[in-house]
Formats: structure tokens, C-alpha cells, sequence
């Protein structure tokens, strides 16, 4: 099956990249950190996904740890934007720093108490994939977009305060976590577009994920 595939070859591919970038580190530790991160969370949330296709007997158990890893996931997007190829010796005295962390920790609770019951619902996961989002679900993923957003906002603005030079080194990895983070965002707009999240979508994540996580290699490795 294609979708399988496709993202066993996600879950490698991010494992492989992580683990090479954490061993030949290039950049400041926090980049590295967060970059690493990242691709350990992305190979994690596709493990889940492919999981939740192939046993839909036992979505809800894999619906809450798919969703504490897509929030982790929007977070380490939304921080590593924050922090990437900038001069973080003022970022703690920034209120917008601090602000950020409380809608973060916000979210992370929101996600840890409230029963999966309330955000989603199916008739019949296994034949079509469709996964329903509640009024509840609807606005969690709202805030999880808009932090996706501002990240990608926040990578444009780093891109255009760099020296030419410095643009032309990390412009491909600044290209592929914005992919990485745009590829997400369109399967999380559906959430509140169609009140409805396809399962059928992740194919195109997963090729897009693919090609941020190439060009990520590519920079860290040759540029």
C-alpha cells in the first residue's frame, strides 16, 4: 500500500537524519537540539499514524498519544523558529518568549486532560478513515495552526534580517522546516475547513515531510 509506504519510509528517514545531524552537529547546540527533536517527533507521529490505520479496533488508545505528539510536535515547530539562526541573548526578556510558553503549556494540559472522546468521534474509521473533530477538538487544533503559522511568520523574518552569505548557508533548512511546518498545517486546516480530519491525507504529508527532511540534510551536510 502506498500510504504504508510512504510512511515507514517518514519514520526512517527522519530517525536516520536525526541521528546524523545529532552525531556531525554543524550549528549551535539549541539548533541542534531543536532540529533533532523535531524529526524524533515527526518519525514518532507517523509510527502512530501508520499504527492507527492498520488497527482501527484500537483508534481512541492511539488517538491520545497521536495527539500529545502532534502537539509536541507544533511546539518544537513553533520554538525552534523562535530560536534558529538568531541572537538569543534577549529572547527570555521578551514578553512574546514568555506568552508563547504559557499558550505552549496551555495546550500541553489541555491535551493531557481532556478525554479523546471529546475531540473526535467515528462512524466507520475503518472503511473510510475519516476522523470527525468535536467543538472541543475544533478549537485545540485552532491554536495548534496558529502557533504553525506565527513559526512560519517568525522563519520569513530570520531569513530576511540575515546577511546575504548566512542566507545563502541556511536558506534550504529554513526552506525545509517551513515545508515541514506548511505540509502540517494543511493537514491540520482540515480540522476546522471539514469538521473533519482524512486519514487518505497523510499520503501527501508524507512526500512533502520527505523533501523538507532532504533539503534539511542538505544544508546541514553541504552547505
Amino acid at each position: 500500500m502506498l500510504l504504508e509506504s510512504l510512511l515507514w519510509s517518514n519514520i526512517i528517514l527522519c530517525l536516520i537524519a536525526s541521528g546524523l545531524i545529532l552525531l556531525f552537529r554543524r550549528t549551535r547546540p539549541c539548533e541542534t537540539v531543536f532540529i533533532v527533536l523535531l524529526l524524533v517527533l515527526f518519525s514518532c507521529l507517523n509510527y502512530l499514524d501508520l499504527r492507527t490505520i492498520n488497527t482501527p479496533e484500537n483508534l481512541y488508545f492511539l488517538l491520545r498519544y497521536k495527539l500529545l505528539f502532534e502537539v509536541a510536535a507544533v511546539i518544537a515547530c513553533y520554538f525552534y523558529t523562535k530560536i534558529a539562526f538568531r541572537d538569543n541573548s534577549e529572547i527570555f526578556r521578551g514578553p512574546g518568549f514568555w506568552l508563547a510558553i504559557v499558550i505552549s503549556a496551555g495546550i500541553i494540559l489541555t491535551a493531557l486532560i481532556t478525554p479523546v472522546e471529546w475531540l473526535y468521534f467515528s462512524s466507520n474509521f475503518s472503511e473510510d478513515g475519516i476522523l470527525y473533530v468535536t467543538r472541543h477538538g475544533f478549537i485545540l487544533y485552532i491554536f495548534l495552526f496558529l502557533l504553525l503559522i506565527f513559526g512560519l511568520v517568525q522563519l520569513e523574518r530570520t531569513v530576511t534580517a540575515l546577511h546575504q552569505l548566512q542566507r545563502w548557508r541556511i536558506k534550504l533548512e529554513i526552506l525545509g522546516v517551513g515545508l515541514l511546518m506548511a505540509s502540517f498545517a494543511f493537514y491540520l486546516s482540515q480540522s476546522f475547513l471539514n469538521k473533519a480530519i482524512n486519514m487518505n491525507s497523510l499520503a501527501a504529508r508524507s512526500v512533502f515531510t520527505l523533501l523538507a527532511v532532504a533539503l534539511i540534510l542538505y544544508s546541514r551536510f553541504f552547505r
